[in-house]
C-alpha cells in the first residue's frame, strides 16, 4: 500500500489531483500518525508501479535508498519535476531580516545499521552528553550535535558512519549539480529516538545568489507559501520578471 504525508492541505490536494490524472479516480482514506494527516492509497497497482519506478519499500531512514533509478536515467524535465516535489515536501525557505540573503534547506536522515556490540557500548557513553526533547505526542528522543558526537567517537569504522551521507540526499544533491545550482552538506545532529534507533540528520543547503536563480528557474516550488518565499528570496518581483523573460525566449516554463 501507498501511504503519503501531507504536511499541508495543498500539498494533499496536488497529491490527489496527481493520482487521479494518472490511474483515474482513486479510492483515498485519511488517516492521523502523531499529528500528521496521511493519505492511504488503497490501490495496490499504484504501490507496484512506484516500485517498479525504483521506489523504495518502508522507511527511507532505514533503508537508506538512492533516487529511483527513473529519476536519475531521466529527462531533464523529469529530473526538475521529482526535485521540485521533493523540495515541496521535504524543504525549508529562510530569509535573514537584517541582511538581504537566505538560503533554502533539505534535510534527510540516516539510521545507523549493523552496528558492532563494542560501537553500541561507545554511543552508549555519549547518551548523557544528549539533550531530550518531548513531542506532543508524547515520544521522546535524544540529541546531540553532529560534530561533537563525532569527536567523541575513538573507533574510526564508527566515524565513518556517522559522517556517511545518506545517499538520497547524495542523490539530489548531484540531480542539482545538473542544473548548475551550487549545494553543501551540513551535518546537523545524532539522535537516539523513541524507539531506540540511532539517526544521523544531513541538511542540504542552496545559499549563493546565481544558485537560488537558478533554482528558481529551473525548480521552483509547487505549494503557492514557498514559492513566494522564494520569489523574495532572489530579490522581489523584478529579478522574478526577467527570469521569467529569459525562460519565455527559451521556450520553458517556469
Amino acid at each position: 500500500r501507498t501511504k503519503y504525508a501531507a504536511g499541508e492541505e495543498q500539498s494533499e490536494t496536488i497529491f490527489i489531483n496527481t493520482l487521479n490524472k494518472i490511474y483515474g479516480e482513486v479510492h483515498i482514506q485519511r488517516e492521523f500518525t502523531r499529528n500528521c494527516s496521511i493519505l492511504r492509497v488503497g490501490s495496490s497497482i499504484i504501490g507496484n508501479s512506484l516500485i517498479k519506478a525504483g521506489a523504495p519499500i518502508g522507511r527511507k531512514a532505514t533503508l537508506d535508498p538512492k533516487v529511483p533509478w527513473l529519476v536519475r536515467q531521466g529527462s531533464k524535465e523529469m529530473k526538475s519535476s521529482y526535485l521540485r516535489a521533493a523540495f515541496d515536501d521535504e524543504s525549508s525557505v529562510y530569509k535573514e531580516k537584517k541582511r538581504n540573503s537566505g538560503y533554502i534547506i533539505l534535510s534527510r536522515y540516516r539510521h545507523l545499521q549493523d552496528l558492532s556490540k563494542t560501537q553500541i557500548l561507545e554511543l552508549k557513553e555519549i547518551e548523557p552528553l544528549m539533550k531530550s526533547r518531548t513531542f506532543p505526542t508524547g515520544h521522546i528522543s535524544k540529541t546531540i550535535p553532529l560534530k561533537k558526537a563525532v569527536s567523541l567517537i575513538k573507533d574510526p569504522l564508527l566515524i565513518k558512519k556517522l559522517k556517511k551521507i545518506p545517499k538520497l540526499l547524495q542523490g539530489e544533491a548531484n540531480l542539482l549539480d545538473e542544473f548548475g545550482i551550487d549545494n553543501r552538506f551540513f551535518g546537523r545532529c545524532f539522535t537516539k529516538t523513541d524507539a531506540g534507533r540511532y539517526s544521523i540528520c544531513v541538511d542540504l543547503f542552496i545559499s549563493r545568489k546565481e544558485s537560488l536563480k537558478k533554482f528558481y528557474k529551473h525548480i521552483g516550488y509547487s505549494l503557492d507559501r514557498k514559492q513566494e518565499k522564494l520569489v523574495n528570496l532572489v530579490e522581489g518581483e523584478n529579478e522574478v520578471k526577467l527570469i521569467q523573460h529569459l525562460n519565455e525566449e527559451e521556450g520553458k516554463i517556469c
